[in-house]
């Protein structure tokens, strides 16, 4: 139970932590994430991996669905940060925070790569309907 109970902690805490930030460019918009990709070289149809990476997949990591999936959406997503935002700065320590520049890029990226080798846990929505147990027995 405390695998499971751990498993199921850890997608909520990704999920719930990363979904505002999608949220909040969805109602805002994404003209800086295609000026950011533009800039880059890169093509602005890109854009949609955000959404993608930042509200879809923090909710199927919440429900427990498409785990690894999802998973490796939210890492691609954060690797993009690091070369539309971060750059070369990403590791450097900002003074005024105390933290890495990238220190959220590089939460969200290496706890769901954790997601990933261990797994979603027995709490998901799947298999509350499989089994039609109590998930708190």
């Amino acid at each position: 139970m405390n695998l499971n109970l751990g498993q199921f902690l850890l997608r909520l805490t990704v999920g719930i932590l990363l979904l505002p930030h999608g949220i909040f460019k969805l109602i805002n918009g994404h003209e800086k994430i295609i000026e950011q990709l533009q800039a880059n070289g890169l093509p602005k149809l890109l854009w949609l991996g955000v959404p993608l990476g930042e509200v879809i997949a923090p909710i199927f990591l919440i429900l427990g669905l498409f785990t690894r999936l999802s998973s490796t959406a939210i890492i691609i997503t954060m690797i993009m940060t690091f070369v539309l935002v971060h750059k070369t700065t990403g590791f450097n320590i900002n003074l005024e925070k105390g933290a890495f520049n990238a220190e959220l890029s590089l939460f969200y990226l290496f706890t769901s790569l954790v997601i990933i080798l261990i797994g979603p846990g027995n709490y998901t929505i799947l298999n509350i309907k499989k089994s039609n147990k109590k998930i708190w027995s």
